[in-house]
């Protein structure tokens, strides 16, 4: 099968991934000035085990 996959941006500047018949816009919900991966994966780790930020932090050792 060929590969059909391209990336369009709009005049808008909004981005578009196209695959065949397929149209997915792109968006990132990053703030520029928000946090590093990290900080992240540790609140969302944190939050499952239901946690506060007071609970002991293990992901600062990898």
């Amino acid at each position: 099968m060929e590969n059909t996959s391209f990336y369009v941006v709009g005049p808008d500047g909004t981005k578009y991934f196209y695959c065949g018949n397929l149209c997915i816009k792109i968006s990132e919900h990053f703030a520029d000035g928000g946090k590093q991966m990290d900080e992240l994966v540790e609140d969302a780790v944190r939050h499952h085990a239901g946690r506060d930020s007071s609970a002991p932090t293990f992901l600062n050792a990898v």
